[in-house]
């Protein structure tokens, strides 16, 4: 078998920085096939990997799917590319199925490559994206976002409006040029219709029955009458076709004002966010400027302060990016639902019936460029939400999804918000509890804080907070992080008493979605442990009326939250902390691991 085209894959493994060559032959054969029986090559998502074009035909490149948008990156022969830069990169391609055709003058080879999950099966992860999918729809796909010309902070955003956006815009100057030739040679029909006149020229039955009849009233003289009812034809618009475009008309400009409606509530989120997060950086500037020429002050608490207010304006900058897009866009939805409105209102189409009913329409739409371009595109909007559904999940074997290690940290979340549901708790305020369970696109934003009641105390979840530096001069209660180096759990859980609002007791619960062999170690401490140690290190601040009250080991318990392989973690060491394996399935309840876990949250928060 011949060999047309070579590909030559180098993978880059961590840790260590092994490089793995692999030579994927494509022969006559597979052009005529079109496509490869298998698939072309398999890395995990945290591989480094390129690949390099060979071939003895000028001609030949190659297009692969890129893993933050729905563009191609073409390589052509004897070119080198890096497909994905792996951990090193902020973009990354996650688990799933990707596209990647080889193209050779007219002939084109389609084939797919697969990106594996580091410490998860790839059931695993279709179980846990089925699991948030149920709590949230939409819940994990920030990606899709942006492969949407999106933004994924957009916390409220809707898949759905953003899809017809995008759909609206890439199509607007076929369906603008469509309508306009309609609207200046539409189809008519010859309608007709009989007039009184004063004249006669053709008499039929008709105009005689009307003539001794209604004629009376007209004619003095019957025997001359002045005034005649016959039968004239004239051209109209008031024809199937017209009344169905009118009513088409009437239905994209009901979509457009949803559209505008979502995009106007983005705005307004968004407008929100900008506003909290100015008002945060003020504080901490005031603050800045008191302590700053304070000589007493450490100098690593300065530039901590200073590195925090840097951090906030870097997430101004994006929002305020974000916003602008978003103004955009609404600008554009405006313009285009003007110029629907123009069409409707403004011209003939105003003054003809609207098509009752379904929107039936003749073979006339069909045969007629400008209409059957009209009905396409009208089909096509209407699809996205009669078929919502599967228009987010069709073509899903290259569909992209958040990477394994933030998926694996909200499905935590997730377990542990069922978990506290099945104690008794309410869930009151956070996250999903504040509006419809469809609308969060982005899944679950930092700094999040969720309310849990159950009679005389509450819980209160904070997920992916930063725990702040002790103000004793704070009349506000909080946890404190007592100078350590690691102060952003995921999941920080802390039981009060309703009446009093004091602590009493707190945990936090870590997910590591990692192999096994960099949680503990047997000849020292590994980074996990060390993160870990620095979160058992928290205190708790109470402050009430003038009541105030330092507890400086605020955690009874750190639990780390793990994907399972083969053997439990056994820990021995001196810090107490729990490792509970979690093995995703599709009903929590059953899988492995999280009776542990929920064990370990009522012993060591819930019945303290």
């Amino acid at each position: 078998m011949d060999t047309l085209v070579s590909l030559i894959f180098k993978v880059q493994y961590t840790p260590g920085n092994r490089v793995e060559k692999k030579i994927v032959n494509i022969s006559q054969e597979d052009f005529s096939k079109g496509s490869l029986d298998n698939t072309i090559i398999e890395f995990k998502e945290q591989n480094k990997v390129s690949v390099e074009v060979k071939s003895y035909y000028d001609e030949v490149y190659i297009e692969i799917e890129e893993a933050d948008s729905d563009e191609f990156l073409k390589v052509k022969n004897s070119q080198i590319a890096t497909i994905t830069q792996g951990e090193e990169s902020s973009i990354v391609y996650v688990p799933g199925y990707y596209s990647l055709n080889i193209k050779k003058e007219r002939d084109t080879c389609s084939g797919l490559f697969k990106i594996s999950p580091s410490s998860l099966s790839l059931n695993g992860i279709d179980n846990i994206r089925n699991i948030l999918e149920d709590v949230s729809r939409g819940l994990a796909h920030n990606l899709f976002m942006e492969k949407l010309g999106g933004d994924s902070s957009f916390e409220n955003s809707n898949i759905l409006s953003m899809n017809i956006f995008q759909y609206i815009m890439s199509n607007e100057d076929i369906l603008t040029s469509s309508i306009s030739s309609i609207v200046k040679q539409p189809i008519e029909d010859i309608k007709k219709t009989y007039k009184e006149q004063r004249y006669a020229k053709r008499n039929d039955i008709k105009s005689q029955k009307w003539l001794i009849t209604k004629g009376l009233k007209k004619n003095d003289n019957l025997l001359k009458p002045e005034i005649f009812l016959e039968k004239h034809s004239f051209l109209t618009y008031e024809t199937a076709e017209n009344k169905w475009l009118k009513k088409t008309l009437f239905d994209i400009n009901d979509i457009l004002t949803k559209v505008e409606n979502d995009f106007e509530h983005i705005n307004g989120f968004l407008e929100n966010k900008i506003e909290q997060i100015e008002l945060n950086i003020a504080k901490l500037n005031s603050k800045y400027n008191i302590v700053k020429k304070d000589y007493t002050i450490a100098d690593a608490n300065k530039k901590e302060l200073k590195c925090r207010i840097y951090v906030q304006d870097e997430e101004r900058i994006a929002r305020k990016k974000s916003f602008y897009v978003m103004k955009k866009r609404l600008q554009e939805i405006k313009r285009f639902k003007s110029m629907i409105n123009h069409y409707e209102f403004e011209t003939w189409i105003n003054v003809i019936e609207m098509h009752n009913g379904t929107t039936n329409f003749s073979n006339k739409i069909l045969k007629n460029r400008y209409y059957s371009q009209v009905y396409f595109f009208y089909e096509k909007l209407k699809s996205f939400y009669e078929n919502q559904d599967s228009n987010l999940k069709e073509n899903s074997i290259s569909f992209p999804y958040k990477r394994t290690s933030l998926l694996f940290e909200i499905y935590v979340v997730v377990l542990v918000i069922q978990i506290l549901r099945e104690e008794g708790f309410v869930w009151e305020r956070g996250w999903l509890a504040e509006g419809d369970y469809t609308s969060f696109v982005e899944g679950l934003p930092k700094e999040t804080i969720m309310i849990f009641k159950r009679g005389d105390k509450y819980c209160e979840l904070a997920y992916d907070t930063e725990i702040l530096d002790e103000d004793y001069n704070s009349d506000l209660s909080e946890f404190m992080n007592n100078g350590v180096k690691h102060r952003r759990p995921d999941i920080r859980l802390g039981l009060f008493d309703e009446t009093t609002k004091r602590l009493l007791s707190a945990i936090i619960i870590d997910a590591k979605c990692c192999k096994k062999k960099y949680l503990v170690s047997d000849t020292g401490n590994t980074k996990v442990i060390n993160t870990m140690k620095s979160y058992n290190l928290f205190g708790y601040f109470y402050s009430n009326e003038g009541e105030v009250e330092l507890k400086k080991d605020a955690i009874d318990r750190v639990i780390i939250v793990y994907p399972k392989q083969g053997k439990e973690i056994s820990y021995k060491g001196p810090y107490g902390f729990d490792f509970i394996g979690i093995e995703p399935n599709e009903n929590k309840s059953l899988e492995t691991g999280y009776a542990e876990l929920k064990n370990s949250i009522r012993e060591n928060l819930l019945e303290k």
